[in-house]
C-alpha cells in the first residue's frame, strides 16, 4: 500500500523526522531523547527506525535512522543526513536536485512561495507479515526462505518442486526482503589474474554455530584430500581472511608442507574473497529474513 506523503528537505536539521508512527516498517522505541529546535522548542523523541519511500520511477528508497517524534506535524528530511548517506544535492534557479550514489536524480524539487523545498513521495507501507496468509505465492515466498518471485515461477514452471502452483507476482512490497536483503554499494573492483586450472585458487570463508578454529583446520584437511582425488588436481592456492580460525600455527604449518599459498584479505575488506563470501551471505540472507519475518530476536 502508497500513500502520498510531503517531506519537507531541510538544511537546518541533522536528522530525519516525522511524527507519523505507522510511516515506519521497523522501529527501535527503546531509542529516547530530546531534539531542541531554532526556537528553542525541545520535542521528546520516541523510537528511531526505517521507512521506504517510492520515487516516480519506481525505485523503493529505504530511508533510516529516522527519528518519530509523536508532537511533529510535518516529515523532515535533514539535507546534512542525505548527503552523508552518499547522496548528492545541488541547489539553483529555485529548484533542488537530488541524486543517488550512481548520480542518477532521485528528485527535482521546486522552491515554493515561502522559500521551502517540499518532496512529495510516497511511503509503502509493507503487507508481506499481515495479508499474505491465503496468498499461494506468498506462502511459497516464505517457505522458501523469502527466494524472489521470478526464482519460485522457474521452480514451478519446470517442476523442480512438487506441488509448486502458478506464482503470481504480488503487488505488496516484502518488508522483510527490502531490510533482510539490503546489501551496501558494490565496490568497483577487477581481477588481476584468474584460475585458469581447476584448484588453482580455492576460496573458503566459515559460516555458523560452531567453533570455527577446530572445524576450519579439520574440515580443510578433509576437503583437501577428496577434491585433490577426485580431480587430479593439487591445490595450489588458499584465498581466505585473516580470522583465526585460518591463521593458526598448524594451518600455516600444514600448507606450507604441501607449498599451498595462502594470499589473504586486507582487514575488513571482504570485497576480496567475494566467491566465498557471496555463498556465505546467500545462507545468511535467508536466515535473516526468515527471523525479520517472524519477528524473531537475533539470538534465536
Amino acid at each position: 500500500m502508497k500513500n502520498d506523503v510531503t517531506w519537507y528537505l531541510d538544511n537546518g536539521v541533522c536528522n530525519y523526522m516525522t511524527g507519523d508512527k505507522s510511516k515506519f516498517v521497523h522501529i527501535d522505541t527503546k531509542v529516547t531523547d530530546d531534539v531542541r529546535f531554532g526556537d528553542d522548542t525541545k520535542v521528546e523523541i520516541k523510537g528511531k527506525g526505517t521507512v521506504i519511500l517510492a520515487t516516480k520511477s519506481g525505485d523503493h528508497k529505504l530511508l533510516h535512522n529516522v527519528y518519530y517524534i509523536p508532537k511533529m506535524k510535518n516529515n523532515i528530511l535533514s539535507i546534512g543526513q542525505l548527503m552523508e548517506s552518499g547522496h548528492k544535492v545541488k541547489m539553483e534557479d529555485k529548484y533542488l536536485w537530488l541524486r543517488d550514489h550512481d548520480d542518477r536524480l532521485v528528485a527535482k524539487v521546486a522552491m515554493t512561495s515561502n522559500w521551502m523545498f517540499k518532496l512529495n513521495v510516497k511511503t509503502v507501507e509493507s503487507k508481506c507479515l499481515q495479508a499474505c496468509i491465503n496468498d499461494s505465492s506468498w506462502i511459497w515466498h516464505m517457505r522458501f526462505g523469502h527466494l524472489n518471485f521470478e526464482g519460485l515461477k522457474m521452480l514451478g514452471k519446470k517442476n523442480i518442486v512438487r506441488g509448486v502452483t502458478k506464482i503470481n507476482h504480488p503487488n505488496q512490497l516484502c518488508e522483510a526482503c527490502l531490510l533482510g536483503k539490503h546489501a551496501r554499494k558494490s565496490f568497483p573492483k577487477e581481477s588481476l589474474s584468474r584460475a585458469i586450472k581447476p584448484l588453482q585458487l580455492v576460496h573458503a570463508d566459515v559460516c555458523g554455530p560452531f567453533n570455527p578454529q577446530s572445524f576450519a583446520f579439520e574440515t580443510f584437511k578433509k576437503f583437501k584430500t577428496c577434491v585433490e582425488k577426485e580431480s587430479g588436481f593439487e591445490i595450489k592456492a588458499l584465498r581466505t581472511d585473516r580470522g583465526g580460525e585460518f591463521t593458526s600455527n598448524k594451518f600455516k604449518v600444514f600448507c606450507e608442507s604441501y607449498g599451498i599459498r595462502r594470499p589473504m584479505t586486507v582487514p575488513r575488506t571482504p570485497q576480496q574473497n567475494g566467491v566465498a563470501e557471496r555463498k556465505n551471505r546467500i545462507v545468511l540472507n535467508m536466515a535473516r529474513t526468515m527471523l525479520k519475518s517472524k519477528e524473531m530476536p537475533k539470538e534465536f
